[in-house]
């Protein structure tokens, strides 16, 4: 099982209290408040195909279905609407709301990741002042859903594009695996990735995010979109 940003070393923000870091993703649509007396950023302009607000950010049709295929493999005998909505739930809204929490801290944690990806690339190793390889071993429960997904598009041996995760930014090399084709929803594998988490706070960070999330407003701008996202989460702010 892939570590628990939890368990990492504190940023030192932890005197930033959950309230403190929501009013700042919500009032600004980034990360971090502006500090030193400066006015916080311009919320982010809506993308013309967005679908849902989350806060003042939005999500796109896009970044949802990117991982429709990955919940479908998991669970074949749903329906498309069901696949998106279980992508929305469990991998793309988490990782929304985290990132509108701390916006210098997620830029430096991009950054270590694509360091070391540039060097991964080329065949060499992660810089020494980055973060470094390591192993998984497991179905989708053990590894994550979002790697263990971004591992259906790799051949053995090839690193994946650097992608977001709740609370930080990783990027996933395919190990070990069955032939593409014998995939099933408990099919294990062998992962390396580089991970860097920017939400290390002590509490854990999938309390935070959803206790940050209980205090943005989550609403369905487009009307394809609401009956696929669940109601609890339109009126739990409320």
């Amino acid at each position: 099982m892939r570590t628990s940003p939890c368990t990492l070393p504190a940023l030192g923000i932890a005197g930033r209290g959950l309230a403190s870091l929501v009013a700042c993703g919500v009032a600004a649509g980034l990360a971090a408040c502006g500090g030193g007396g400066e006015p916080p950023p311009q919320a982010p302009p809506r993308p013309p195909n967005a679908v849902i607000q989350v806060g003042s950010g939005y999500l796109t049709a896009e970044e949802i279905d990117r991982w429709v295929d990955t919940v479908a493999l998991v669970e074949p005998t749903e329906t498309r609407p069901s696949w998106r909505r279980k992508a929305l739930t469990q991998i793309v809204l988490p990782r929304k709301v985290g990132s509108l929490l701390l916006g210098a801290e997620r830029d430096s944690a991009r950054a270590a990741v694509q360091a070391a990806f540039a060097s991964l690339a080329l065949g060499g190793t992660p810089p020494a002042d980055g973060p470094g390889i390591e192993r998984l071993e497991g179905t989708w429960k053990q590894v994550g859903l979002d790697y263990w997904g971004m591992a259906l598009s790799l051949e053995p041996g090839s690193w994946s594009e650097v992608f977001e995760t709740a609370a930080g930014f990783a990027t996933v090399r395919l190990v070990q695996a069955p032939p593409r084709e014998e995939w099933r929803p408990d099919t294990p594998l062998v992962l390396d990735h580089v991970t860097q988490y920017y939400l290390r706070l002590e509490e854990d960070p999938r309390s935070l995010i959803g206790d940050a999330r209980r205090q943005m407003e989550v609403r369905a701008i487009d009307p394809e979109w609401e009956w696929i996202l669940p109601k609890f989460l339109e009126y739990e702010k409320w």
